[in-house]
């Protein structure tokens, strides 16, 4: 149908190549659960860097949203976690559970990773 999301994802990529900005702009794909619609997209966009929320607290799959939205490369993708590090400890620990938090979700992410 003429209205389908991949027909007008389409329409927006041939805006971004005609305004000859395919590397600077990042599509955000706040549905990083459904790998059906990131895989489509990475297909669509295969050099398109991707900003991927919702990852953690959100209830986003890391591996899926890594093993979808990578390109070839492995990369191509910015997951996004605020919640989960914002908030991991309310005590005077914060700092060593925000840098755990963080620390825990690279190594999650790149143990998914095309390298």
């Amino acid at each position: 149908a003429s209205d389908s999301w991949e027909t007008k994802f389409g329409v927006l990529l041939d805006l971004l190549e005609k305004l000859r900005a395919p590397r600077s702009v990042l599509f955000v794909d706040s549905r990083s659960q459904y790998n059906f619609v990131m895989d489509s997209v990475r297909a669509l966009a295969p050099d398109m860097p991707f900003l991927i929320p919702g990852i953690g607290a959100q209830g986003g799959d890391i591996e899926t949203a890594v093993k979808n939205g990578q390109d070839e490369q492995g990369a191509g993708i910015l997951l996004n976690s605020s919640r989960g590090i914002l908030y991991a400890s309310s005590g005077e620990d914060f700092a060593e559970a925000a840098r755990t938090a963080t620390l825990e979700l690279r190594d999650a992410i790149n143990e998914h990773r095309n390298i």
